[in-house]
């Protein structure tokens, strides 16, 4: 968008000026398609900031007027307040997952002492009953034997 002076110098001298003398800024401004009686496809933006409220731009077709609002819109919500914070929130998610890997790794080990713990258990109580197999065939030869024995 360019004021109509600015046009009216590119039509005379066929280039831009690519150093105007201010800027608007727009981080934080409401930008809106309005119109008017003049102009049809008006965007308006608006501001505490600005002197007298809102700024108004004109484009010449709907679509302009489209992609222009699109553009002005995202423009709008990147501001330096928001980067920080956004850099903030990358730290915080970044700690965090620093934080919830430190707690995956010690419950995965607290799960391998367990395995290896109920092996150690199972392992032992195969040992005992096939212990306690023995100790009954033992006996059951030792009360043959005594029963043999007493016969």
């Amino acid at each position: 968008m360019v004021k109509k002076s600015e046009k009216k110098c590119f039509d005379k001298r066929g280039y831009f000026n690519f150093h105007p003398k201010g800027v608007i800024p727009i981080g934080g401004c409401i930008v809106q398609p309005t119109s008017d009686p003049v102009q049809e496809y008006v965007i308006q933006i608006s501001s505490d900031s600005f002197l007298n409220g809102t700024v108004g731009l004109a484009a010449e077709t709907r679509f302009d007027q489209e992609r222009w609002l699109q553009g002005l819109r995202e423009a709008a919500r990147i501001t330096l307040e928001n980067s920080r914070m956004g850099e903030s929130i990358i730290r915080d998610l970044e700690t965090q997952g620093l934080q919830l890997n430190k707690e995956k790794q010690c419950c995965v080990e607290k799960l391998h002492e367990e395995t290896i713990a109920l092996r150690d258990e199972i392992d032992k109580n195969e040992v005992s009953s096939l212990y306690k197999e023995k100790l009954i065939n033992k006996m059951a030869v030792t009360l043959v034997f005594l029963c043999s024995f007493f016969v």
